[in-house]
C-alpha cells in the first residue's frame, strides 16, 4: 500500500461565485481533496456546482457570510446535523468515510460583531475529538497564532487547549490588505486540529488570494490508500464471432450436470470465460490523485497570467504601495480575464463541434451532461443503509408452503426457443452480480441458446431457482434534490441477474396474455398493461370534476397512499390468487420458491450488508408490475359495485371519488367505499398511510368546504392542491399551480439551452430543435389536452418557454414574429399541439371501447350549461364533437389478446419472407426486366411444388378494393371495400386474409402467397412482437394458426410490384376492378387510418392562425413561404450555423441592422450611417455601399426584392447561399 498526499485547502473567500473559473483551476492544478470556505456569500435559491467535487453548503438569508466544505468525489462523505451551537455561529460539520487521518470537517465564520460565550466554543470543540479538523475565519486573535490577543481569541484558545485541539498557524498573516496606504496584516484564519493527528500536517500559507484579502491557506499530509481498480466490459467493441465460436466449442466439450444448480454454474462459467476473451474490458482506476485531469483550455499564456498575478502578490507584501496595489488589482483582472475567455472559447468550440454533420447518435452521447451524470454522488451511511434494507424487506414469518391446484395445459407448456429469443434483449442495462449483460445473451449461439432454454425448462417444471437469483445487490440513489441522510429520499436500484430477468419476461408474457386474453383485471385497473397510461386515469378523474362543476355538483376525491406497497405484498395471498386465475400450478411454484426466500445486498466502501425476506415483490423484476395487480386485483371490482363511487387505479396509486349535490352525501358514500378499501387491503396485509393519504373537493366558487373522513380511526388531511400522477389539481380546476411548477421546470432547462448557442457560435439549430422537443416539450406534452381550458394568463407562461426557445435555436433576433420562427422551425403552436395530443388520446380509448369514451361524450353534451357560457370548452369535447361520427374500430381487447395463444408463442419467422435470392440492390437501382427474370427464377425455384396465389390491392380516392388470384385453379375473388378511411396496407392485409380463408376450405397442402407489398408483411411481423397492430393483421395470425394445426404448409413471399409478373398484373388489375364490382365487404377502420386525418386537422388549423397572424406581421416571410412548413428544412447537411441564422434572419426579414435597432429603441436613427437611407434587408443587400465589393466577390446580380425573395423561398441553393455571404459581411452576428 503506497502513500498518497492528501491536499486540503483553507479559505475566505469573500464571495465565492465571481471566482468560481479560477478557483476550479486553482483546486486541478493544486490537486486539492478537501476544500473549506468561509463568507461564501450565497444564498439557498443560487447553484454551485464543481465538476468532481461533492459541495456541501450553509447559507444565509442574507447572502453574507455562509460556509462550504467541497470533498473530492475520491472520498465519500455525508453532512452532519449540529445542534445547541449559537446561531450567529455559522458552522457546517461534514463526516468523511474513506480518510485514514481525516473523520470529520468543520468549517466555521463567526462574523466580528457578533457575541459569543464559552459556551458556545466548547460545543463546537464537542463536537469530535479525534480525527477532526476545524477550519475557518474566527476574526479572534491570540498570541498563539496571531501578532495580538483579543476577549474572543482568548475564548478560543481556552476551549480548544480544554478539548484537546492543537493550532496549526505558525504566526504568519493570512490576510492582507491595504488601508490608506498601510499595509495591514492579520491571522483571523485559524487552522485545528484534534491532537490525535496535529503532527501529520504541514501548514503554510499560499502566495495566491484569487482576488479576496485573505489568503489560501494549504495543509498536507500522507495517507495510506492503495489505489483500487475495477473492470467492466467494453461490450461496443466485442468480437460477437469470437465470442460465439469458444461458447460453441465449450458445450460442446463439456457434459452438462444433471444437477440444475451445477449445470447453471457451468452455463454462466462458460459464458464468462468467453467473454474475458472476446470482449475487452475498460480498466478504471480510482487512485485520489489520479483524478485531476487540466482543463482541455488551459495553455502556457495562461500559467504566465497566473504567475504574474502572484508575482504582483509577493511585491505588494513585501513593498506595500499604492502603486503596487494597482498593479496587483491589474493582474487580477488580466487573469481573470483570459481565463474566462479561454473557458468560453473552449465551450464554443464544443458546441460548435455539433454542427450539421452530427449524427444523432453522437448529439445525444456528447449531451448526456445534461442528465447530471457526471455529478459527484454522496456517500450513504451505514445506518441509512440498514433502514433501507429494513424498508424493503419487512419483518415476516415464513408460511407454510400453501397447495396449487390449478391446470393450465396450454400455459404451461415447454417454452419454445423461439419464446425465448423474442424475450432476448441487445440494449444492455447494469448486469447483476455473475456479470452476464444482456447482449452477451443476445448473441448467443444456438447451442448456447438451446442450452439455456433447456435449463429455463427445467426451472419451471421442477420450481427450481438458482442460489443467483435469490442474491440480488440493492444500490441506492439519493432522489433528485434531496440529501442521502433518509431511507426515505434514496431509490434502490435492483441489480437482478439479466438470465433471471429474461426468464421471468418470459413468465410475464405468458400469465399476461391469459390474464388480458380472460378479461380479469377490471377496466378501472390502468397500470402497466398494453395501451393504457397515467392519462387515462387522470381523464376519467379530471372529466368527472367537470361533469360534476357542470351539474353544481363537488366531487369528493381519496388520493390513497399506500404504505411501502411492492415490498409488503402478501405472498402467500398473491399466489393464491394467481392459482385461482387458473394459470397453472408450475407458475405458482415456481413463483413461490422465488419469492419466499430472498436477500438483498448492499455494499459499500466500508461496509457489507446483507437481509434476507420472504414478503413482498422483488425490486427490478419484470414480473413485479403485473403481479401487484394481480394481488389487488378484486379491490377495483369490490369498490365499483358501490353506488355513485368512482375508483381509479394506477399501479399502488389509488383514488375514490364521489360526485354529488351534497356535502353529507358524498362524505357519507366516501366512508363507505374507505372502509371496505381498508379491509379488503387488510386481507392483502397492505396499509394505507392516513398521514400521507390527502382529500381534495373539487368545487366551484371560492367558498371553503370541509369533510371528516377517516382510515382506521385516523382523519386524513384536506388539502387545496394535490399532485397525482405528475399532475397538480387544485380544488376548482384553474391549472395555476400546475402551470406554475411547469414553468418553474422548464424554465431552469431554458436556462441550459441559452448557453448551448449564440448567434455565431454553437450547437447546429436540427440539433437544437431535438433536444427541445426531448427535454422541454415533453414535458410541456403531458396532460397538456386536459389543462388546454386553463385561463389565457396561465397558457401563455407555456408560450413564452416555447418562445424563448425558437430564438435560442434559430437565433432569431428579437422582434421577429412567433409565427413566423414556429413556421421556420416547423414548431406548431402549443394550442395546435394540445388540439393533436388530444385527438391521439381520443382516438386510442375509442378504439379500446373505453368508458372514458362515454364520460367525454357526457361532458360533451353538458358543456351548453350555463357554467360553460364564458369558458372556454374543453379540449377533449372539442375533438368529440369533430371525431366522433367517424367509424372506428372499437373491442375491449387489443387485437393481441384475442388470440388462443399468448403473442409471443406464435412464430411466424419461416412463414414471412420479404428476401428474394439473387436481389442484391434495391429496387429502383435494377431494370425492370431484371427485376422480373430474377423474381421468376426464384418463384420457380424455390416455389416449383407450391400452389402459387397473387394477392393486391387498389385505393382509388375513398374507394377501395382487394382481389386474389389462383394461378393453379385460375380463379379470383373480388372484394369491394365499403371505407373511406382504410390504408392501402390495410387493404393489402384484407387481400391475404381473404385469400387464406379460401385456402383453408381447398385441400392444398403447400402453398405461397405473393404479395406485393413489403409494409404488410413487415406489419404482420411486428405484430408478433408485442406491437399493436391492425385488427386484420391478428385475424390473419389466427387464421395462420389454425391452417398450421391442420398440417397446410403456408408461405407469404413478398415479391416486387408492376414488374411484368403475370400473376401479380392479374391480381393487379382485378383489384382495380373490385372497386366497382367486387364483392361488398365491411371493414371498420382502426384508429392509426385516422391519425393522418389527424394531423390534417391540426395542420389545416396552423395554417388558418399562420394566415390570420401574416396579416399584421411578418408579410415579408409570407411572400417567401405563403404556407406553414410541413417538415423543417433546416434538417440539412449543407448549411452550419452560422449560415442558417443569417438564412432564418434573412427568410424572416429581421436582422440586426439599423432599422430594427430603431424599432428595439436601441438607436435614434433608422438609417445606414453611410448611405443615410433606412437600413433594412433591401438595403443591405441590393443599396448599401459597404456591400459593393462583396457583392461583386460574389458574382450577384439582383434587380428587384422580387427576385431576391424567390431566391430566398429555396434557401439551399448556391445563388441563394451568396445572399448569406452579403448578409453576413454586413449584419453581423
Amino acid at each position: 500500500m503506497g502513500r498518497v498526499a492528501l491536499n486540503i485547502m483553507q479559505w475566505n473567500a469573500q464571495s465565492i461565485k465571481p471566482k468560481l473559473v479560477i478557483l476550479e483551476q486553482l483546486l486541478h492544478q493544486e490537486k486539492i481533496h478537501i476544500l473549506a470556505v468561509s463568507e461564501t456569500w450565497l444564498n439557498s435559491h443560487t447553484n454551485l456546482n464543481i465538476k468532481d467535487y461533492c459541495i456541501f453548503r450553509r447559507d444565509r438569508s442574507d447572502s453574507y457570510g455562509g460556509v462550504a466544505i467541497l470533498i473530492h468525489r475520491s472520498f465519500k462523505a455525508q453532512i452532519c446535523q449540529t445542534s445547541n451551537i449559537n446561531p450567529s455561529l455559522e458552522v457546517l460539520v461534514v463526516k468523511v468515510f474513506n480518510c485514514e487521518y481525516v473523520e470529520h470537517v468543520i468549517a466555521a465564520y463567526c462574523p466580528p460583531h457578533v457575541y459569543t460565550s464559552p459556551a458556545d466554543w466548547d460545543r463546537l470543540f464537542s463536537i469530535s475529538d479525534r480525527k477532526t479538523l476545524v477550519l475557518g475565519d474566527f476574526n479572534g486573535h491570540h498570541s498563539n497564532w496571531s501578532t495580538k490577543t483579543d476577549s474572543r481569541g482568548s475564548l478560543i484558545f481556552d476551549s480548544l487547549i480544554y478539548h484537546n485541539f492543537v493550532t496549526l498557524n505558525d504566526g504568519r498573516p493570512t490576510r492582507v490588505r491595504l488601508v490608506n496606504g498601510v499595509l495591514q496584516q492579520s491571522a483571523p484564519d485559524v487552522t485545528m486540529v484534534s491532537s490525535d493527528i496535529s503532527w501529520r500536517f504541514n501548514w503554510q500559507v499560499t502566495n495566491e488570494c484569487l482576488n479576496s484579502d485573505h489568503l489560501i491557506i494549504k495543509i498536507t499530509t500522507s495517507t495510506n490508500h492503495a489505489p483500487i481498480f475495477t473492470q467492466r466490459r467494453n461490450l461496443k467493441y466485442a468480437n460477437w464471432e469470437k465470442y460465439r465460436q469458444i461458447i460453441v466449442e465449450k458445450i460442446e466439450n463439456h457434459l452438462m450436470p444433471i444437477d440444475l444448480q451445477e449445470g447453471y454454474n457451468v452455463l454462466i462459467k462458460i459464458i464468462n470465460e468467453a467473454a474475458d476473451i472476446a470482449i475487452p474490458v475498460v480498466k478504471l482506476c480510482h487512485n485520489p490523485n489520479s483524478n485531476f485531469v487540466p482543463k482541455p483550455y488551459w495553455t502556457p499564456s495562461l500559467s504566465k497570467a497566473v504567475a504574474e498575478r502572484r508575482l504582483a502578490l509577493a511585491n505588494l507584501r513585501r513593498n506595500p504601495t499604492s502603486e503596487n496595489l494597482t498593479k496587483l488589482q491589474e493582474k487580477v483582472r488580466i487573469s481573470q480575464r483570459l481565463i474566462r475567455n479561454a473557458k468560453s472559447r473552449n465551450w464554443w468550440q464544443f458546441c460548435s463541434f455539433l454542427n450539421e454533420t452530427t449524427s444523432a447518435s453522437e448529439l445525444w452521447y456528447r449531451m448526456r451532461w445534461l442528465k447530471s451524470s457526471n455529478l459527484s454522488k454522496p456517500y450513504i451511511t451505514e445506518d441509512t443503509a440498514k433502514n433501507l434494507l429494513r424498508n424493503l424487506t419487512p419483518d415476516f414469518v415464513e408460511p407454510p408452503s400453501p397447495n396449487f391446484v390449478s391446470l393450465n395445459p396450454k400455459l404451461e407448456t415447454e417454452i419454445t426457443l423461439h419464446e425465448l429469443e423474442k424475450c432476448l434483449k441487445s440494449k444492455d442495462t447494469a448486469p447483476g452480480s455473475d456479470e452476464i449483460s444482456y447482449s452477451m445473451l443476445f448473441n448467443l449461439p444456438v447451442v448456447g441458446k438451446v442450452t439455456l432454454l433447456n435449463l429455463f425448462n427445467s426451472f419451471l417444471s421442477l420450481s427450481f431457482v438458482p442460489v443467483q437469483w435469490r442474491n440480488v445487490r440493492i444500490i441506492p440513489i439519493p432522489k433528485p434534490g434531496c440529501e442521502a441522510s433518509s431511507s426515505i429520499r434514496l431509490r434502490p436500484i435492483s441489480l437482478m441477474s439479466c438470465l433471471c430477468k429474461t426468464f421471468h419476461n418470459i413468465i410475464h408474457k405468458r400469465l399476461e396474455g391469459h390474464i388480458e386474453s380472460n378479461k380479469l383485471f377490471a377496466e378501472e385497473t390502468k397500470g402497466f398493461r398494453k395501451a393504457r397510461s397515467c392519462l387515462d386515469n387522470l381523464t376519467d378523474l379530471v372529466t368527472q370534476i367537470q361533469i360534476g362543476f357542470s351539474n353544481k355538483q363537488i366531487t369528493v376525491a381519496c388520493f390513497l397512499d399506500v404504505d411501502n406497497a411492492y415490498n409488503n405484498v402478501d405472498v402467500t395471498s398473491l399466489l393464491l390468487t394467481l392459482d385461482r386465475l387458473n394459470v397453472g400450478s408450475k407458475f405458482c411454484k415456481y413463483l413461490w420458491e422465488f419469492l419466499k426466500n430472498r436477500s438483498l445486498i448492499i455494499n459499500s466502501l466500508n461496509y457489507n450488508l446483507i437481509r434476507n425476506t420472504g414478503r413482498g415483490l422483488a425490486q427490478g423484476d419484470p414480473l413485479s408490475p403485473l403481479l401487484f395487480n394481480v394481488a389487488t386485483i378484486q379491490i377495483c371490482k369490490r369498490i365499483v359495485s358501490i353506488s355513485n363511487v368512482n375508483i381509479s387505479q394506477y399501479a399502488d396509486d389509488f383514488v375514490i371519488y364521489v360526485t354529488s349535490h351534497h356535502r353529507n352525501e358524498a362524505e357519507y358514500q366516501c366512508q363507505i367505499a374507505l372502509d371496505k378499501l381498508y379491509g379488503l387491503f387488510t386481507q392483502i396485509n397492505l396499509d394505507i398511510s392516513p398521514n400521507k393519504s390527502k382529500i381534495c373537493i373539487f368545487r366551484k366558487g371560492c367558498h371553503r368546504c370541509d369533510v371528516k373522513l377517516k382510515i382506521n380511526n385516523l382523519y386524513m388531511e384536506v388539502v387545496e392542491t394535490v399532485k397525482y400522477l405528475g399532475v397538480w389539481l387544485d380544488r376548482s380546476l384553474r391549472w395555476n399551480s400546475h402551470i406554475n411548477n411547469l414553468t418553474i421546470k422548464a424554465l431552469k432547462i431554458l436556462n441550459i439551452f441559452k448557453v448551448l448557442a449564440g448567434s455565431g457560435w454553437g450547437v447546429h439549430p436540427k440539433h437544437l430543435r431535438k433536444l427541445y422537443i426531448a427535454i422541454i416539450r415533453s414535458r410541456l406534452d403531458y396532460a397538456s389536452f386536459l389543462y388546454d381550458n386553463s385561463c389565457k394568463t396561465n397558457l401563455a407562461k407555456l408560450d413564452r418557454i416555447q418562445n424563448q426557445a425558437m430564438r435560442v435555436i434559430g437565433g432569431f433576433v428579437r422582434s421577429t414574429p412567433i409565427h413566423v420562427m414556429e413556421s421556420e422551425l416547423c414548431l406548431c403552436p402549443l394550442h395546435v399541439r394540445r388540439q393533436y395530443l388530444s385527438g391521439k388520446f381520443w382516438l386510442k380509448i375509442k378504439s379500446m371501447n373505453n368508458y372514458s369514451i362515454s364520460k367525454i361524450s357526457t361532458l360533451t353534451n353538458l358543456t351548453q350549461r350555463a357554467y360553460w357560457n364564458n369558458k372556454k370548452k374543453p379540449c377533449l369535447t372539442l375533438t368529440h364533437n369533430v371525431l366522433n361520427t367517424k367509424p372506428i374500430y372499437s373491442s375491449d381487447q387489443i387485437g393481441m389478446f384475442s388470440l388462443d395463444i399468448w403473442i409471443n408463442y406464435i412464430n411466424i419467422s419461416k412463414i414471412i419472407c420479404i428476401d428474394i435470392v439473387g436481389m442484391t440492390k434495391s429496387k429502383r437501382q435494377l431494370h425492370p426486366v431484371s427485376i422480373k427474370n430474377i423474381t421468376a427464377i426464384f418463384l420457380n425455384n424455390r416455389y416449383d411444388n407450391f400452389h402459387k396465389f397473387f394477392t393486391d390491392g387498389s385505393l382509388n380516392g375513398v374507394e377501395a378494393g382487394a382481389a386474389f388470384y389462383d394461378l393453379y385453379a385460375n380463379c379470383h375473388a373480388k372484394f369491394k371495400i365499403n371505407s373511406n378511411s382504410i390504408s392501402i396496407m390495410e387493404i393489402e392485409l384484407v387481400a391475404i386474409l381473404e385469400a387464406l380463408s379460401y385456402i383453408k376450405s381447398t385441400n392444398y397442402s403447400n402453398v405461397v402467397i405473393l404479395p406485393d407489398s413489403k409494409s404488410s408483411l413487415q406489419h404482420l411481423a411486428q405484430c408478433t412482437s408485442n406491437f399493436r397492430g391492425r385488427p386484420v393483421a391478428y385475424a390473419i395470425l389466427k387464421l395462420l394458426m389454425e391452417l398450421q394445426s391442420s398440417s397446410k404448409n403456408i408461405i407469404l413471399q413478398w415479391i416486387p410490384s408492376h414488374m411484368g409478373l403475370n400473376g401479380n398484373e392479374v391480381a393487379d388489375k382485378l383489384a382495380k376492378q373490385a372497386i366497382t364490382d367486387g364483392i361488398p365487404l365491411h371493414i371498420m377502420p382502426s384508429f392509426a387510418n385516422y391519425i393522418p386525418l389527424l394531423k390534417k386537422i391540426c395542420f389545416d388549423s396552423w395554417n388558418e392562425y399562420f394566415d390570420e397572424r401574416s396579416r399584421e406581421k411578418g408579410i415579408w416571410y409570407r411572400t417567401i413561404q405563403p404556407h406553414t412548413l410541413s417538415s423543417p428544412w433546416i434538417d440539412n447537411k449543407i448549411l452550419n450555423r452560422n449560415e442558417l441564422v443569417i438564412a432564418l434572419r434573412l427568410r424572416s426579414g429581421h436582422i440586426p441592422c439599423n432599422k430594427f435597432s430603431y424599432l428595439m429603441r436601441k438607436t435614434t436613427s433608422p438609417n445606414c450611417q453611410t448611405c443615410q437611407v433606412i437600413d433594412d434587408i433591401y438595403h443591405i443587400l441590393m443599396e448599401c455601399a459597404r456591400n459593393t465589393s462583396m457583392r461583386n466577390d460574389c458574382d450577384i446580380n439582383i434587380l428587384d426584392i422580387g427576385h431576391c425573395n424567390s431566391l430566398l423561398a429555396l434557401p439551399l441553393s448556391e445563388d441563394t447561399r451568396k445572399l448569406y455571404k452579403v448578409a453576413a459581411g454586413r449584419s453581423g452576428n
